[in-house]
């Protein structure tokens, strides 16, 4: 195997270790994949095993030659996290190579070999919590094409837009980096001053975004609303604090290293662990506000929609509002379904928030149900 894919970096294992692991991503240095990998050395380092990180080139030939350890003995096991192999390449790896399991992509062929985010959910809860908050003019700064999340991201975005009649007002080429941000945005800001809201398809691009307004005088959110993806923990100690669709990234780590350790083990997957497609969730913070000037629709709700949203904001399930209203679940599902598209709200939290912001419920004290 090649020098520039000997291990560089080993979790500390107990002497019963049972081998060790290769992990290949696309940049370990990165936010973003350091989540991940701390996760896996975290899991494996518990359960005897030790973790070989193996340096990417993003390149077909880099991705073939990881699978390859698995041949010389660098690893008995590989987690893999692929962008440039097509489907067709990766498919005939995994079927080679049974000890292994793909990282954040989806091979129809090999299920339980793979854990993954939604990345076109993710475009689309970005899009609906900018639109919910009263953004119709929004820019987007994508990542590299050669990235597959990146065409994930920007479909289920547009297609939130799409669906309510509008468009982007510019969609720029960022490079997942906090230059690529800072750059995009200085260009959002000379040639599409309409803008009120972008979306930067990762954080760190989003963190370059937030340098450039700092420097441009541009008050964030009060003058433009920044969200990113992917909810490293950064986002959490930037200023103003960065609003971010959220992906379970040690979480998606720790069921890989799960996955990968009783592949290793001699354990069949198929009865025990199945892969996953993780949901990613919205965490917002402090960089995202309705645009300068927007007042909200007159919404009204009815008398049912105000019970159930109310019951809701006491923190009961859509079944114990049934049983509190004497009606069927269905019903009051319904009624929290419609209410939602009302207020505009991309789930039931963010309706209840807002139905309180409008003086549409009060607090219900549920020791009274």
């Amino acid at each position: 195997m090649p020098s520039d894919h000997s291990a560089v970096l080993k979790a500390t294992s107990n002497e019963a270790s049972n081998g060790h692991i290769g992990i290949f991503t696309n940049d370990f240095d990165s936010a973003f994949y350091s989540c991940i990998v701390e996760a896996v050395s975290n899991y494996l380092s518990t359960h005897g095993f030790q973790l070989s990180v193996l340096p990417k080139q993003q390149s077909k030939h880099s991705e073939r030659e990881a699978f390859k350890a698995l041949d010389n003995g660098t690893c008995d096991g590989l987690i893999i996290h692929a962008d440039t192999l097509i489907d067709e390449e990766l498919n005939e790896l995994m079927t080679q190579y049974p000890c292994s399991v793909m990282l954040d992509r989806y091979l129809p062929l090999h299920p339980d070999r793979c854990v993954y985010a939604d990345n076109k959910r993710g475009g689309e809860m970005g899009a609906k919590f900018l639109l919910a908050q009263g953004h119709t003019k929004i820019a987007m700064i994508c990542g590299p094409d050669s990235f597959l999340e990146v065409a994930d991201r920007s479909t289920g975005f547009k297609n939130v837009l799409e669906a309510n009649n509008l468009e982007l007002q510019a969609e720029l080429c960022g490079d997942f980096q906090h230059t690529g941000g800072e750059h995009c945005l200085e260009q959002i800001h000379l040639k599409h001053p309409e803008v009120t809201a972008v979306f930067c398809q990762n954080d760190v691009m989003a963190f370059g975004a937030l340098k450039a307004c700092r420097r441009l005088g541009i008050k964030v959110p009060q003058d433009l609303s920044i969200l990113g993806l992917d909810g490293v923990p950064m986002c959490e100690y930037v200023s103003p604090r960065l609003t971010s669709v959220q992906k379970p990234l040690r979480r998606l780590g720790e069921h890989a290293a799960q996955i990968i350790s009783d592949l290793v083990a001699g354990v069949d997957v198929k009865d025990r662990i199945k892969g996953s497609c993780y949901m990613p969730v919205l965490a917002e913070r402090e960089t995202v506000a309705q645009p300068k000037g927007y007042k909200n629709e007159n919404t009204s709700l009815t008398k049912r929609e105000t019970e159930c949203l109310s019951w809701t904001a006491a923190g009961k399930t859509s079944w114990e509002i049934s049983v509190i209203l004497g009606i069927s679940e269905s019903t009051a599902t319904f009624h929290l379904r419609n209410a939602g598209i009302k207020l505009k709200a991309s789930n039931r939290t963010h309706a209840v928030a807002k139905a309180l912001h409008l003086n549409l419920i009060d607090f219900i004290d549920d020791s009274s149900a």
